[in-house]
């Protein structure tokens, strides 16, 4: 945590000073590549949040589209300018998840756009769009329409299928096993494009990434059913204020860990 602190103030600091561009080049160029695992890092989480944000796409039947935009916004948002290349990443993950282990050869657009106001636009649209929906009848204020859900993101699991809304209850009624490695396709998917990209690739290299170990099956299991903190059905049987995330998700954080050997990584 004290790394994490000290690394935070120094980022925080560079970017009030000017310089942000300067440590990011630096680390990016560094002669050793000892910044090249840091970097790998990022690639690694941007790729997956992308691989899921194209399958969330899918879900919501925006398959056959030609052209995507996709605007990062909020402060960390910005660790995507720390990757050389980022736009073909996003065009890469994103076409990936539209089309999940399905095969496709259709010439897909993506246009990534930065926002030059990280936090500000966060709260702007936010507002904006809530405020076309105030209750007029009642007290002024905003309220979303719908619902939050959850897609699972991921086959395989008894009676879950990749576009499935999960919710604590389902959860707390599955076995308490994981499937094969080969039936959870749409992680497959994700590796394979992310082992086929050009702006991945060697992330992937670096990570040494490999699902089809006995190691994480087995963190995977203790992940999701294990009894503990940090145990996903554990935390929803005690915690009320527990978060519920896709499996998908799960999967890319639990192989993120342990194929760099760090358990504690998103802890």
């Amino acid at each position: 945590m004290g790394f994490a602190l000290l690394f935070h103030a120094v980022l925080r600091d560079a970017l009030r000073e000017g310089y942000l561009q300067t440590v990011i080049d630096a680390v990016n160029g560094h002669p050793l590549g000892k910044g090249r695992l840091l970097i790998a890092h990022l690639i690694y989480l941007f790729s997956a949040l992308t691989y899921f944000v194209g399958l969330l796409a899918r879900k919501a039947g925006m398959r056959e589209e030609t052209g995507y935009y996709v605007f990062v916004c909020g402060r960390g948002g910005r660790f995507l300018e720390w990757i050389q290349g980022y736009d073909q990443l996003i065009s890469c993950m994103l076409s990936a998840g539209l089309r999940g282990p399905a095969p496709c050869d259709r010439d897909i657009k993506v246009y990534t756009r930065l926002s030059a106001f990280p936090k500000e636009e966060v709260g702007r649209g936010i507002l904006a769009e809530s405020a076309l929906h105030a209750k007029k009848e009642k007290k002024p204020g905003c309220y979303d329409l719908l619902p939050p859900t959850v897609t699972a993101g991921e086959c395989g699991f008894q009676g879950i299928g990749w576009d499935t809304e999960l919710s604590p209850e389902l959860i707390r009624g599955l076995p308490p096993n994981v499937p094969p490695v080969a039936s959870l396709v749409e992680l497959q998917a994700f590796l394979k494009a992310f082992r086929s990209c050009a702006a991945t690739k060697v992330a992937g290299e670096l990570l040494q990434l490999d699902a089809s170990t006995p190691l994480f099956s087995d963190a995977l299991k203790e992940r999701l059913f294990g009894l503990g903190r940090n145990r996903v059905r554990y935390e929803l049987e005690t915690n009320a204020q527990a978060i519920l995330e896709p499996l998908f998700i799960v999967e890319a954080k639990v192989l993120l860990e342990t194929c760099t050997g760090n358990g504690d990584l998103f802890r």
